[in-house]
């Protein structure tokens, strides 16, 4: 016989699926930083097209979370390994776009709407 005891617990693969027994931890790296400015772009994206539903002034900021989401997602692409945060980086991009693309429509409206009543208000009126 061998005067080495068998060991306490089973001995499973290391997999992340296996169980790991009581008392040992999971090796896990440690998390990339998060991406500079991504946090920021997304909430600035959220409150131009959730403000902007609600007020027009909001919509004023997305262009602001368009660019700040662009550069982010730049920054991220230059080093894939070192950041996380790229899938808030577009996501702000995009509500960005969508917020200036809103912005846009709503000054051209406002524009027309303001010459409209400027040309009723020059024109003279029969009654």
């Amino acid at each position: 016989m061998s005067d080495v005891p068998p060991p306490l617990y089973p001995r499973y693969p290391a997999t992340p699926a296996a169980p790991v027994p009581w008392g040992y931890p999971w090796p896990v790296a440690p998390l990339p930083p998060q991406l500079p400015g991504a946090t920021t772009a997304l909430v600035l994206g959220i409150v131009a097209l959730a403000g902007g539903l609600v007020l027009v002034v909001p919509l004023a900021v997305a262009p602001l979370a368009w660019y700040l989401g662009a550069k982010a997602s730049r920054l991220a692409e230059r080093e894939p390994g070192r950041w996380r945060g790229a899938g808030s980086a577009r996501t702000a991009m995009v509500l960005g776009m969508v917020g200036s693309a809103l912005l846009a429509m709503l000054t051209i409206f406002a524009v027309v709407v303001i010459t409209l009543m400027w040309v009723a208000m020059l024109t003279p009126s029969p009654y």
